[in-house]
């Protein structure tokens, strides 16, 4: 029997080596080369052996394949091969939107999450177009853009260089510091899926998936529900590349000859915003071809307004709107 109980002790104390050999930190000393082995392992440079131990530069490796690919590795990874301190970013999360690239037609909608110091320009793909703007404070969304304060604060009734977007609180959202179109409309609105449906006929996402068509209103509310906002915080926008004139009977008439393809405009923030952004027809837009052009994103830095900032200087009434934001800031 005891020979027999020796053989078994003998048998449970393999059967628990192999399950350790399983594992880089338990495994025997002779398994390590063969799961170096298995995961490709290779010195890149040869080292003395008192600072190199096989078992420690597997198991890392063994790390670096688990999470491979992910950002904190990258940043370890960096770290260890050449003492720098990095910071990786990733570019998705910096996106205004993402696109299946089995998509036929690019999202028409999008969030832009854009600081003070920054800018973003507006590039028109083609003539015509037309992009809807919102704009909400970052910190605070119930703060938003305000047309009625933006419009009779600087005596006008469309935007250009030199003009600002006043929120509801007085303080400027942001400015345009250049403009190559030279009128923007803020008074007609969004179009709704009513009037869409009218002019260009009805389309379901059921049967036209991606190429049915979108008004601004239903735009709009989808990107303001990412941020825990409805139908209620739905004021009234710019339409961007867009002008509006009044004709011989008082209606008011879309110029069709006003923007043209390469147009840009540049929007200064002056505050942390939330910017929300439609490229769709334009509500006075005429004709039954819905084939609205695309406009193209572009962010960068900017220094903050000067002293003797063009859209500073517009109007007493800009120079208290700067003075408002710079305080609200450096509070």
């Amino acid at each position: 029997m005891t020979v027999i109980a020796e053989q078994i002790a003998g048998l449970e104390d393999d059967l628990a080596q192999l399950y350790d050999d399983q594992f880089i930190e338990t495994c025997a000393d002779w398994v390590v080369p063969y799961i170096g082995d298995l995961l490709g392992v290779r010195l890149l440079h040869p080292v003395s052996a008192g600072t190199y131990n096989p078992r420690t530069y597997v198991a890392n490796t063994l790390a670096y394949r688990r999470r491979k690919g992910t950002a904190a590795m990258l940043v370890q990874l960096v770290h260890e091969v050449t003492g720098w301190q990095v910071r990786l970013v990733e570019f998705f999360e910096r996106l205004a939107t993402t696109q299946h690239v089995n998509h036929p037609r690019l999202a028409p909608a999008a969030t832009v999450d854009l600081r003070r110091g920054q800018s973003l320009r507006l590039v028109a793909e083609a003539d015509d177009a037309n992009v809807a703007a919102l704009f909400y404070s970052r910190e605070q969304p119930l703060e938003r853009y305000n047309m009625a304060d933006t419009l009779k604060a600087q005596h006008t009734a469309h935007l250009t260089t030199g003009c600002v977007c006043y929120s509801d609180m007085g303080r400027i959202l942001c400015a345009i510091t250049a403009d190559t179109c030279g009128w923007h409309d803020p008074l007609c609105g969004l179009t709704d899926k009513a009037g869409l449906d009218e002019q260009y006929g009805l389309t379901r996402f059921q049967e036209q998936r991606n190429e049915r068509y979108v008004s601004g209103r239903e735009a709009m509310l989808v990107e303001l529900g990412k941020h825990g906002l409805g139908a209620r915080d739905l004021v009234a926008n710019i339409n961007f590349f867009s002008k509006v004139v009044v004709d011989a009977s008082g209606s008011l008439q879309l110029d069709r000859n006003h923007c043209h393809k390469g147009d840009a405009v540049d929007l200064r923030f002056e505050m942390d915003c939330i910017v929300l952004l439609h490229a769709g027809p334009h509500p006075l837009q005429d004709g039954h071809r819905y084939d609205p052009p695309g406009v193209a994103l572009q962010a960068y830095r900017s220094a903050p307004a000067a002293a003797g900032d063009p859209c500073r200087t517009r109007c007493p009434e800009n120079l208290r709107g700067y003075i408002n934001t710079e305080r609200y800031v450096a509070a």
